[in-house]
């Protein structure tokens, strides 16, 4: 199995709202929600250039992704030099992140670390045995 079910789980501290919770699987063994869009394309697209060329740090986040290939802003844990609500991360993801249709609904955590010109992203998948692990494409 590369799923776990999980019940209105929010995995980060800043909590959005608008989600439908009411049934989702997290990816635990193996990515399971391809995306379309671009990542950080995605996050910059409601940001100043100033903001793009300062970010620093890291920024994680837990997307309900539904059949359909729409995104949902879950939570956020940001350790970035940026505060969340200058990122207008609930907007530019729940509007512009879209995804490869699924067969059922998928939490997806990402990781995005800024430094610099670089960006890296990692995939983070959860399991009893692993417990928050790295996931590869």
């Amino acid at each position: 199995m590369s799923a776990n079910q999980i019940y209105c789980q929010n995995i980060f501290t800043e909590k959005f709202d608008l989600c439908n919770t009411t049934y989702f699987e997290t990816e635990s063994d193996s990515v399971l929600a391809k995306p379309i869009s671009d990542f950080v394309n995605v996050i910059a697209t409601n940001l100043n250039d100033d903001k793009v060329k300062t970010i620093r740090g890291i920024l994680s986040l837990q997307i309900i992704v539904d059949e359909d290939g729409r995104s949902c802003l879950l939570s956020v844990e940001n350790n970035t030099n940026i505060e969340t609500d200058e990122l207008f991360l609930k907007t530019s993801i729940d509007d512009n992140l879209l995804w490869h249709k699924l067969n059922r609904q998928v939490s997806v955590i990402v990781a995005i670390k800024f430094y610099g010109n670089e960006v890296e992203i990692k995939r983070i998948g959860i399991s009893k045995e692993k417990g928050f692990h790295e996931l590869s494409n």
